[in-house]
């Protein structure tokens, strides 16, 4: 009898932790989803509120950079919009396993009267 041959599989490691951000309309702001991967294989996903995220507009880009140790899928967003409010996440999937990492919450700040902030500096110093 032959033994058989036991073939452990490591997943992926998202290697970036996700923070909670806020934004001012109109500005841009990026997110970096880092793999330990290389593979073919591999799949790098952005999701928004659950599911995946639709570039359904000009100012959503999405741009993927490989290393000889690591994958790395950028989201940009240009000229932020209150459309782009809501939960990000970064997922990855190899084969049929998929790995979840953490979620972000973009919250924004729409239409600020710089006259109000100035006035606003003014008072609390």
């Amino acid at each position: 009898m032959v033994p058989s041959k036991l073939v452990l599989k490591s997943l992926p490691d998202i290697l970036f932790r996700l923070r909670n951000q806020s934004v001012v309309q109109g500005s841009v702001i990026w997110f970096y989803c880092k793999v330990n991967s290389s593979s073919h294989t591999l799949r790098i996903m952005w999701n928004k509120n659950g599911g995946p995220l639709v570039q359904d507009a000009p100012h959503i880009r999405l741009r993927m950079t490989n290393t000889s140790s690591s994958t790395t899928l950028l989201l940009v967003l240009d000229n932020v919009a209150p459309s782009d409010v809501g939960l990000y996440q970064c997922s990855v999937q190899e084969g049929e396993d998929i790995v979840t990492g953490d979620t972000l919450n973009l919250t924004g700040y729409y239409n600020i009267d710089i006259t109000t902030v100035i006035i606003i500096l003014c008072i609390s110093y």
